[in-house]
């Protein structure tokens, strides 16, 4: 379904979908689907955290349920979309240190 969202938002210009981007809820499911890593633990993942000259995920402490650091690999399939991911952080001029998962980065949609 995230597919055909991202499909007919590339189509109709101005289109917005229920899940609007959709790539990025997309990378979000992916991301969960090859790491296994926690929400708490996607949602303190940094720029920096990111190698994909490694292909590593770096998990800090204070996101992990143990308190404990660790790095985990990221798939081949995974790649595409973390590359994507970092495209648009790049156009956006998100630093380093702030939070990569972070809707509001990528959304025009405001809350009210």
């Amino acid at each position: 379904m995230l597919n055909q969202f991202i499909e007919r938002e590339k189509m109709q210009r101005g289109y917005r979908s229920p899940l609007y981007p959709a790539w990025f809820w997309l990378t979000v499911v992916e991301t969960f689907n090859y790491t296994a890593i926690r929400l708490n633990q996607l949602i303190h993942l940094r720029v920096r955290d990111i190698d994909l000259v490694h292909d590593t995920l770096f998990i800090q402490s204070e996101g992990s349920k143990s308190h404990d650091e660790h790095i985990v690999p990221i798939a081949s399939r995974l790649r595409p979309y973390l590359e994507h991911l970092l495209e648009e952080v790049k156009t956006k001029g998100i630093r380093a240190d702030d939070q990569l998962f972070n809707i509001n980065r990528f959304s025009r949609r405001t809350l009210r």
